[in-house]
């Protein structure tokens, strides 16, 4: 048995990026993995955020409060796919919310 065998029948990741067996990581896999990660990271706290697989390619799409957050988005969208020995490029399409300035004074 050679250690590539030995490692996926242990259920880890082979050089290619599947895991246990021959089999890749399904792309909903990665879309729900990379939301969650989104979702629950103190930096990005985004749940809304669109998440797309196109081959190698992970997309994150949507609106985000803040410059910070929109920062952390690509970083946290990369830490969530090497946890699953993934290797696609990511693209950070987000936006940070626009605010707007209230027009007039605000009667109390």
């Amino acid at each position: 048995m050679t250690d590539q065998e030995a490692n996926r029948r242990a259920g880890g990741a082979s050089a290619s990026g599947s895991s246990a067996g021959d089999e890749a990581v399904p792309p909903e896999y990665i879309v729900g993995h990379v939301q969650e990660a989104l979702g629950t990271d103190a930096a990005v706290g985004e749940w809304g955020l669109q998440v797309d697989v196109d081959g190698d390619a992970l997309t994150v799409a949507g609106i985000v409060a803040t410059a910070s957050r929109k920062a952390a988005v690509a970083p946290v969208a990369r830490a969530a796919l090497a946890a699953l020995g993934c290797q696609h490029q990511v693209r950070d399409a987000t936006e940070v919310a626009a605010a707007a300035s209230p027009a007039g004074e605000e009667a109390l």
